[in-house]
Protein backbone atom coordinates (compact mmCIF):
# COMPACT_ATOMS: atom_id res chain seq x y z
CA UNK A 1 0.00 0.00 0.00
CA UNK A 2 1.04 3.52 -0.62
CA UNK A 3 -0.10 5.69 2.04
CA UNK A 4 2.92 8.31 2.92
CA UNK A 5 2.66 10.66 5.22
CA UNK A 6 3.82 13.86 3.35
CA UNK A 7 2.67 12.97 0.32
CA UNK A 8 -1.06 14.29 -0.56
CA UNK A 9 -1.10 12.59 -3.60
CA UNK A 10 -0.07 9.52 -2.76
CA UNK A 11 -2.54 9.51 -0.13
CA UNK A 12 -5.39 10.70 -2.48
CA UNK A 13 -4.96 7.91 -4.14
CA UNK A 14 -4.82 5.61 -1.31
CA UNK A 15 -8.02 6.73 -0.22
CA UNK A 16 -9.53 6.22 -3.53
CA UNK A 17 -8.78 2.37 -3.96
CA UNK A 18 -10.42 2.03 -0.10
CA UNK A 19 -13.54 2.23 -2.32
CA UNK A 20 -12.39 -0.63 -4.91
CA UNK A 21 -10.46 -2.88 -2.26
CA UNK A 22 -11.91 -2.73 1.19
CA UNK A 23 -11.43 -6.34 2.49
CA UNK A 24 -7.36 -5.62 1.60
CA UNK A 25 -7.42 -2.09 2.68
CA UNK A 26 -8.88 -3.64 6.53
CA UNK A 27 -6.62 -6.36 6.22
CA UNK A 28 -3.39 -4.16 5.80
CA UNK A 29 -4.19 -1.76 8.67
CA UNK A 30 -4.85 -4.11 10.47
CA UNK A 31 -1.62 -5.91 10.21
CA UNK A 32 0.21 -2.28 10.07
CA UNK A 33 -1.54 -1.47 13.62
CA UNK A 34 -0.79 -4.72 15.43
CA UNK A 35 2.76 -3.94 13.72
CA UNK A 36 2.80 -0.74 15.26
CA UNK A 37 1.96 -1.71 18.64
CA UNK A 38 4.40 -4.57 18.71
CA UNK A 39 8.08 -3.84 20.23
CA UNK A 40 10.93 -4.06 17.63
CA UNK A 41 13.68 -6.47 18.27
CA UNK A 42 15.99 -3.20 19.96
CA UNK A 43 13.45 -1.77 21.48
CA UNK A 44 12.71 -5.32 23.63
CA UNK A 45 16.40 -5.72 24.16
CA UNK A 46 16.60 -2.27 25.20
CA UNK A 47 13.72 -3.01 27.79
CA UNK A 48 15.89 -6.06 28.81
CA UNK A 49 18.59 -4.29 29.50
CA UNK A 50 17.00 -1.83 31.47
CA UNK A 51 15.45 -4.40 33.70
CA UNK A 52 18.89 -6.68 34.03
CA UNK A 53 20.34 -3.19 34.90
CA UNK A 54 17.96 -2.01 38.09
CA UNK A 55 14.98 -5.25 38.73
CA UNK A 56 14.85 -3.66 42.08
CA UNK A 57 15.53 -0.58 42.97
CA UNK A 58 19.85 -0.38 44.03
CA UNK A 59 20.18 -3.65 42.60
CA UNK A 60 21.59 -4.83 39.48
CA UNK A 61 21.30 -8.71 37.85
CA UNK A 62 25.41 -9.38 37.71
CA UNK A 63 24.61 -11.72 34.42
CA UNK A 64 23.57 -8.25 32.52
CA UNK A 65 27.11 -7.67 30.77
CA UNK A 66 27.62 -11.62 30.05
CA UNK A 67 23.65 -11.56 28.67
CA UNK A 68 23.99 -9.40 25.75
CA UNK A 69 27.52 -9.80 24.74
CA UNK A 70 26.12 -13.29 24.25
CA UNK A 71 23.12 -11.70 21.92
Amino acid sequence: MAKVKNDPEANDIYEAGKAFLQDIYKQVEAEDAKRASAPTEGEQAYKELLFKLEPEKDKYMSDVFRYFTQK
